[in-house]
């Protein structure tokens, strides 16, 4: 099992995880209070993501051409994750460092919470790998599915997410 603490971490000048989320619960904490009383009749706010609470940082690593990478970073931030994009022409050693197998690679690997996150995988398996935080190396939809984040609508095709073990074998990890 690969020692998790070697990770790449987030720039040391932004706010620690903990620290954010403190902030973030405060901030939310505030604008509730803020519409407090008011007796007017507006529009529920949608409930935050965990990823928006807590100022999750992905690092997305990804060629300098790749138009669906760019849409992915898009749905991330979205969906309140802060993204730092690592632009290079050959990804394979961030491949090979995080264990990703040929059999799952897709067009980018991100670093969210200490675990790869390979290709279009949706907030919603992502949120469950951090709070489940399960004995894995990496979630994965392999390859580029016209219906993933990032690749266009969905089509009502399920998407099947895989997780890499420690021992680099498959198994699902959810379907979608």
């Amino acid at each position: 099992m690969r020692d998790r603490r070697r990770r790449p971490q987030p720039i040391p000048s932004r706010p620690s995880p903990r620290a954010a989320a403190i902030g973030a619960l405060a901030l939310s904490g505030a604008i509730a209070l803020a519409g407090c009383g008011d007796g007017g009749d507006h529009e529920a706010a949608a409930p935050a993501s965990t990823a928006a609470q807590a100022a999750t940082v992905a690092i997305v690593h990804r060629t300098p051409s790749c138009g669906c990478c760019k849409s992915y970073e898009d749905y991330l931030r979205k969906h309140g994750y802060e993204v730092e994009s690592v632009v290079a022409e050959d990804l394979d050693p961030v491949k090979a460092e995080y264990g990703i197998p040929d059999d799952t690679e897709s067009c980018h690997t991100s670093i969210i919470g200490g675990y790869a996150v390979e290709g279009h995988v949706p907030v919603e398996a992502i949120e469950a790998l951090l709070a489940e935080r399960p004995d894995v190396e990496a979630i994965a939809v392999p390859g580029m599915p016209t219906n993933s984040p990032g690749m266009g609508e969905p089509n009502g095709e399920p998407l099947e997410v895989v997780a890499v073990g420690t021992d680099g074998q498959l198994r699902p990890f959810m379907t979608l």
